[in-house]
């Protein structure tokens, strides 16, 4: 009887990807890399909860260049002034304001992370945004994923730099065709430096037999404060993947999410936040509303390297399943090997209170109504990690369209 090595079976699994590398030029060297690492597999602890057969149920190949006028079109839907906003159509750079595109290079977790060798291979040209030293920039990025038919693939990547005492004030979109059945694959790459500041507020709203498979990586220097907050409440089967490393000591980072999934949905919700050096600071905070059959999982993972005295880390997740035929699933875990630490985790799955139903209904609210306000308090809390006002009450109302959606009162 014959078995194959780890090797051929990444062979195999890869060799659909050869003819879009070809296609893009891109080097030898990221191939290998590519085939070293394989594609994700259930087997790997990251990946256990992911639909990792998804990357094989299509020929995927890539997205052509997108029409401009469709692009203009969804972000009209969409609510975006294409004049003030980073706009990516199929992974390429559509309106720059000023941004130029470079080629793309990977760097720390990043290197070693599959689908980013995927991305930074397959990506046209990654857009760069540069914060100088001492300056702030506010801007809206939308990565809009416009396919000609199925099976089609975006690879998006966008490259945040802030310097020493800078503030980038940062909206991402994510968002493309309804009805298609298309793969998107964006990776932020965010580097602050010394004192640096910068605040995500990342929206992932896909078409709805869309793959979405996001990674955010932040590399995080000294005395300076990292805050993400996402929203996920779009696509067939959704990967976002928060990695973040302290690199300098007095770090901060604040990592918020709420997940909103309906029909036969698959959500797959990860961080790993990397304590590497003394005295910095981590807290996060994820919601899971699921309905329907849909299924969606947390994985937070926290890492104390041994000389990282000092660390404060802590992360909470709560899920609300709003029928029993809905799963959630959750697994917090702490990787300590320093003795000066405080760190902490926490996870529940449940059901909408009763009597808080009953409450509201006895006051005359319907109950479409009293659910849809219930489920907004639930996410709200990570809904109010968002300072600005006007953004925070525009997600609000996304939630409340969700609920919409699903025959809920808004």
């Amino acid at each position: 009887m014959k078995t194959q090595s780890a090797s051929q079976t990444n062979d195999d699994k890869t060799a659909m990807f050869r003819p879009a590398f070809e296609h893009m030029q891109a080097s030898e060297t990221l191939w290998r890399r590519f085939v070293e690492l394989g594609l994700p597999a259930r087997a790997q602890e990251a990946w256990h909860y992911a639909d990792v057969g998804a990357f094989s149920r299509e020929s995927w190949t890539m997205a052509a260049p997108a029409d401009g006028a469709a692009a203009r079109a969804l972000l009209s839907e969409l609510a975006l002034d294409p004049a003030t906003s980073l706009v990516l159509a199929n992974g390429r750079v559509l309106d720059d304001n000023g941004v130029e595109p470079v080629a793309a290079a990977a760097a720390g977790a990043l290197h070693a992370h599959s689908l980013a060798t995927l991305n930074e291979a397959l990506t046209p040209r990654a857009a760069v945004i540069t914060i100088a030293a001492g300056e702030a920039k506010t801007l809206t990025v939308a990565s809009l994923t416009l396919p000609a038919g199925d099976g089609e693939m975006a690879h998006p990547r966008i490259a945040i730099k802030v310097a020493a005492g800078a503030r980038a004030d940062l909206r991402l979109i994510f968002a493309g065709s309804a009805g298609k059945r298309y793969w998107s694959n964006p990776v932020v790459d965010i580097t602050l430096g010394e004192g640096a500041e910068a605040r995500l507020i990342s929206v992932a709203s896909e078409g709805e037999q869309a793959l979405h498979t996001g990674v955010i990586a932040a590399t995080v220097g000294k005395a300076a404060r990292f805050a993400s907050t996402e929203l996920i409440l779009g696509g067939r089967s959704i990967r976002r993947e928060t990695l973040v490393d302290f690199i300098g000591e007095d770090g901060a980072a604040e990592l918020a999410g709420a997940y909103l999934g309906g029909g036969e949905t698959r959500i797959d919700v990860r961080s790993e936040v990397s304590h590497l050096v003394p005295r910095c600071r981590s807290r996060q905070l994820y919601r899971g509303v699921l309905d329907d059959k849909a299924f969606a999982a947390f994985q937070g993972r926290v890492y104390v390297a041994p000389h990282a005295q000092g660390t404060d880390a802590a992360q909470s997740t709560r899920s609300l399943l709003l029928q029993r035929t809905a799963e959630a699933a959750a697994k917090p875990e702490l990787e300590i090997h320093a003795d000066d630490v405080k760190c902490s985790h926490g996870a529940t799955v449940g059901e909408l209170d009763p009597d808080m139903l009953f409450y509201l209904e006895a006051r005359g609210v319907p109950p479409a109504e009293a659910r849809s306000m219930l489920v907004k308090a639930f996410i709200g809390e990570v809904l109010e990690t968002i300072s600005d006002e006007s953004l925070r009450e525009r997600n609000i109302d996304r939630v409340g369209r969700w609920m919409t959606g699903r025959g809920e009162g808004a």
